[in-house]
């Protein structure tokens, strides 16, 4: 999935593994930042750390509420009235009916 704002977004509100805009962001023992479900994933089936490659299981990392806070904040500040007519800015990325934009700006994977 593309957030249509990659290239755009620091990479620090983007998950290491994913690249994508965090929504839900997790920690883990380590001190990185993921976005759950990814970080769980690659937890269960290697049992590592994405960024540390030391062992980790998915019982050993928790909801970043200070990340969370940081993005809400930004959806907030940012809000729907500073977007063109008929578009939403968030952290998720710009859309369109709903629908992430393609980004020419996104990087080649």
């Amino acid at each position: 999935k593309t957030d249509g704002i990659r290239g755009l977004s620091p990479p620090h509100l983007r998950c290491p593994i994913t690249k994508d805009n965090f929504i839900n962001p997790y920690i883990t023992k380590y001190g990185y930042t993921y976005e759950m479900e990814s970080i769980k994933s690659y937890a269960a089936r290697t049992g590592k750390d994405y960024i540390t490659q030391r062992p980790l299981n998915p019982e050993e990392m928790y909801p970043n509420r200070i990340a969370k806070a940081f993005l809400d904040a930004i959806q907030k500040r940012v809000g729907e009235s500073q977007a063109p007519h008929g578009y939403r800015i968030s952290y998720q990325g710009i859309t369109r009916g709903g629908d992430p934009l393609p980004s020419e700006l996104d990087e080649e994977e």
